[in-house]
């Protein structure tokens, strides 16, 4: 089904004459997305400098900021294992993990083979390390699912520790040689910066990002019908301020991306906007909103 869904919309675009402008999209370009890296990077240590410099009473606010910088810089790992964001595969791999994937205790081939089974395997519950997919939890409310999803321990240790727990030794050592060079680094800004970095770093993990992370992976895919790319998957390309701190760098157009995993993220708009020309993808799950409304993720939960 998944095969056949990619051959459909391939179709579709050809029949509409839209392939080249499809194609154009999928080229990254060679600044942008590293160039965001650091951004991201600067927003978590502007989010660190904040209470380092005014105190902690700006906690909760530094709190929100560096999880979503923490969300950011999983997007554009994600981004990276499609060679969406340096299209040197070499070059790829080596900035990657020095920059998104290490410090976040991750190595880029590992996330990269687990993220392209999800592509190849959407859907299916032995191989699709991604799937989040309960019939009778969907009958309940909202909130009930949310908080189930939340409480799961495997979910939680995935999502804030990664790939740290287990006998990756190779993973372990240079996370934890990332982290004392970096930490070092940061003590030469103030003697009080590295401190702050890993209070504020480590809390947001924790807490905000995991709060987000979690209702992110829900609004990808939690409760539509596995067998499908189309059936399988929606879009939340919403809009305000919800959607930067749930999906930063447009990472609500999710189906797009199943369609067409190799359009960069900056990208990602233009080429909805495109595909909305197709009733085969004009058809399929589009939510405007996260929380209210016929058409919001947490109606399409339960719908």
């Amino acid at each position: 089904m998944i095969e056949n869904d990619i051959k459909k919309i391939r179709e579709s675009v050809r029949k509409e004459s839209i392939n080249q402008d499809i194609s154009i999209l999928t080229k990254p370009s060679r600044y942008k997305s590293p160039a965001y890296v650091f951004i991201c990077w600067g927003v978590i240590f502007a989010s660190v400098g904040l209470v380092d410099v005014l105190g902690y009473q700006f906690i909760v606010f530094s709190i929100i900021v560096c999880s979503v910088g923490q969300r950011a810089i999983g997007n554009l790992l994600h981004d990276a294992s499609h060679y969406s964001l340096i299209t040197s595969r070499p070059l790829a791999k080596w900035f990657s993990n020095l920059f998104l994937a290490i410090p976040t205790g991750q190595l880029f081939c590992d996330y990269q083979k687990v993220h392209l089974a999800h592509h190849r395997y959407l859907g299916d519950h032995m191989l699709d390390n991604d799937f989040i997919h309960d019939i009778e939890l969907s009958k309940r409310s909202a909130l009930h699912i949310y908080a189930r999803t939340l409480l799961r321990c495997k979910i939680f240790m995935g999502t804030c520790f990664s790939d740290l727990i287990g006998t990756n030794i190779k993973l372990q050592s240079c996370f934890i040689i990332w982290w004392v060079v970096f930490l070092m680094l940061c003590d030469f800004i103030s003697p009080t910066f590295a401190y702050s970095f890993v209070v504020v770093w480590l809390i947001s993990r924790f807490t905000f990002f995991y709060l987000i992370t979690v209702f992110r992976e829900l609004t990808d895919h939690f409760g539509l019908e596995p067998g499908g790319v189309f059936s399988f998957t929606r879009n939340a390309p919403c809009k305000g301020i919800l959607r930067f701190l749930i999906h930063p760098l447009n990472n609500g157009y999710h189906l797009t991306h199943h369609l067409y995993p190799h359009v960069p993220w900056y990208n990602l708009p233009k080429a909805h906007k495109l595909l909305l020309k197709l009733e085969l993808y004009a058809n399929a799950e589009h939510c405007d909103s996260y929380f209210s409304g016929k058409e919001s993720v947490l109606y399409s939960w339960k719908n």
